[in-house]
């Protein structure tokens, strides 16, 4: 009897602790690089991320330091909305490290965001020339295609696409924006494949979305 007792007061005890313990979360990470947010698709891991994994660690030297703390900062301010401090951010690490990426790319997000479509192309541009190695090139040519498409310039767009998915074939977004350039000339088929495309990869809602809508479009249109 004592022994029932003894197991019924430690299986009540369980029950209880389980009802009062906080369910562990994942703690957040800050990225002080953002991807675009309709990626759907985890990047495979690059030749830089490979050698960042399996080599130690270099120390770093304070204009890397100074670059990557007003990178963050820029980061910050931007996700704010408090575009003028983000921009002066991303100026400060520029100045640190000339013709650093990373905040190269924030600026020409931000333009983009903001429809300083001239602005964002330009900076766009300096990346491909300044740094033809950067790692995250694929998306500088597909962020460059949606500029090109809000200015109506769709053979552009088709172009840095093309770009975008050569040096990397497995970026969903740029078979999407590919295919949202070719729906914007009116070439429904062609669209289609490019969101097959990303689809087969792993498109997300966004994918699911197109496809639906060009072929109520190819549907209405009799092709």
């Amino acid at each position: 009897m004592g022994l029932v007792v003894i197991v019924l007061a430690l299986a009540l005890g369980y029950v209880l602790l389980q009802r009062v313990s906080p369910r562990g979360e994942a703690p957040t990470v800050f990225i002080p690089i953002e991807k675009p947010t309709s990626v759907v698709q985890p990047q495979p891991i690059t030749s830089f991320q490979q050698q960042a994994i399996t080599e130690e660690p270099k120390p770093k030297n304070e204009a890397m330091k100074k670059a990557e703390y007003y990178h963050n900062q820029g980061k910050v301010f931007e996700t704010k909305s408090q575009w003028a401090a983000a921009a002066s951010a991303y100026r400060k690490a520029l100045s640190a490290i000339n013709n650093y990426p990373y905040s190269m790319l924030g600026l020409a997000n931000m333009y983009s965001n903001q429809q300083k479509y001239d602005m964002a192309i330009q900076e766009y541009l300096a990346i491909i020339k300044t740094n033809p190695s950067f790692e995250f090139m694929d998306q500088v040519h597909s962020n460059l295609g949606v500029v090109y498409i809000r200015q109506k310039k769709y053979d552009l767009a088709i172009e840095e696409c093309q770009y975008a998915i050569a040096l990397n074939p497995r970026f969903a977004r740029s078979f999407n924006i590919f295919g949202n350039a070719y729906e914007f000339q009116g070439d429904y088929q062609k669209a289609l494949e490019q969101y097959r495309q990303a689809q087969a990869i792993g498109g997300d809602q966004l994918t699911a979305g197109n496809i639906d809508r060009i072929l109520k479009l190819m549907n209405k249109s009799g092709n």
